[in-house]
């Protein structure tokens, strides 16, 4: 089941009036984990690391839509003042703190790459036309720069995606604390993300560098 319509069908329990069946919860398959290469970074390997996280902003985003307008119209179906909520927003302050880290991790592992591949050693390449008799001596400059470009394009993708994901629990959160949903929702989110994607942010540093050929 990918991730997204797991957070999906957790969300629309609110609409079902259901109660959480923790063991169905526990016996979803859970996603693949993420890839541990050691070959040089292709375009296909690294963007297939986003695949778990696809649509999951989409969906946590509909999802406190629909929650939102229903408190808006007075729909509380709890008691305001949720204690759960605010243990989830100490946490999501703390995964703030590590997504940092992480951030921090990603730009090491690029400026290393920079430094030690041919992208410093041959950097008069990016003036040298790519069909050129010249330009032969340059192939490997340009596998470099590929590898650069795809890996940090992903990597800010990803790390944007999280920023994204962790301001939306915040709000559920807060809905949460005005009573617009059941005690604990927040938590089951959290413990989604916990279980499925986050694990791909805090491993994503040492996906990227063995891509980009830095650890063998």
């Amino acid at each position: 089941m990918r991730p997204g319509w797991l957070l999906r069908i957790t969300v629309t329990l609110f609409w079902a009036q259901a109660t959480f069946n923790e063991s169905a919860w526990a016996a979803a398959s859970p996603v693949p984990p993420a890839p541990s290469l050691f070959s040089p970074a292709s375009s296909q390997t690294v963007e297939a690391y986003l695949l778990p996280t696809q649509q999951v902003v989409q969906e946590l985003q509909s999802g406190f839509n629909r929650l939102n307008r229903m408190c808006t119209y007075g729909a509380f179906i709890s008691q305001p003042g949720s204690p759960s909520s605010d243990l989830i927003t100490l946490q999501l302050n703390s995964s703030r703190d590590q997504l940092l880290d992480v951030q921090s991790q990603i730009r090491s592992v690029l400026a290393e790459f920079r430094q030690k591949s041919s992208l410093s050693s041959a950097n008069f390449c990016r003036f040298v036309p790519e069909f050129s008799l010249i330009g032969m001596a340059c192939q490997a400059y340009r596998q470099d720069a590929n590898k650069l470009a795809t890996v940090t394009r992903v990597a800010e993708q990803l790390t944007a995606e999280a920023a994204a994901r962790i301001n939306l629990y915040e709000k559920y959160a807060q809905l949460e604390a005005r009573g617009c949903t059941r005690a604990g929702f927040v938590n089951k989110l959290w413990q989604t993300e916990q279980t499925l994607l986050w694990p791909l942010v805090v491993q994503s540093p040492g996906f990227f560098k063995r891509q980009l050929s830095l650890e063998k």
